[in-house]
């Protein structure tokens, strides 16, 4: 994760205007695809609407709401990771392998946003944090989208009983709440 980057948006919440409640944005998601490796490994790819106005954004919280199921059979925790993607693809056509330079999906691997889901917590919905990857994209990264994964370290995508614990995968929400920044408050390398 970029400690730079994150300092600088920390500052630039900190010199928000104080309007009161920040605004809150529905992202709309214009499709969500599920890709697998053949071998029980699954990946959870979201393209986004543009958000338009990012850049005079002082974002405050960001998350991914995922229906989670209690009852599910869920043993251990879960660790998930957001990253986003950095080539543009199509939801109807792309897989594990196609629309890829490689395979399982093009995307980030130094911004991400991790959350650790724990069965015994678990409750009618997750919340994944996001926000220090749009804070990455309201310094002007172009991303193509989201892409949902497990840590490196538990392999490479979600197993089936973790995808079934988190039925929301295929409808999840994504929430940026923010307050908006007079372009005269912005710092000169942002306007």
């Amino acid at each position: 994760m970029r400690v730079r980057t994150l300092a600088a948006g920390l500052l630039l919440v900190a010199a928000a205007p104080s309007t009161g409640r920040p605004e809150r944005l529905a992202v709309p998601i214009e499709a969500v695809r599920l890709i697998d490796d053949g071998q029980g490994s699954y990946r959870v790819l979201l393209k986004l609407e543009p958000i338009q106005g990012i850049e005079n954004m002082a974002i405050s919280q960001a998350y991914i709401a995922i229906d989670s199921d209690r009852r599910s059979r869920l043993t251990s925790p879960i660790v998930l990771q957001v990253h986003p993607i950095t080539r543009d693809w199509t939801p109807g056509t792309v897989s594990w392998t196609a629309g890829w330079t490689r395979p399982g999906g093009d995307f980030h691997d130094e911004i991400y946003a991790r959350t650790a889901v724990d069965p015994s917590q678990l409750g009618s919905e997750v919340r994944m944090d996001v926000e220090s990857v749009f804070r990455e994209m309201r310094y002007g990264t172009r991303f193509y989208g989201l892409i949902l994964t497990v840590a490196p370290y538990r392999g490479i995508g979600l197993r089936s009983a973790e995808t079934q614990a988190l039925p929301g995968l295929s409808a999840p929400r994504l929430v940026v709440e923010y307050a908006t920044l007079p372009r005269e408050r912005l710092p000169a390398w942002v306007r």
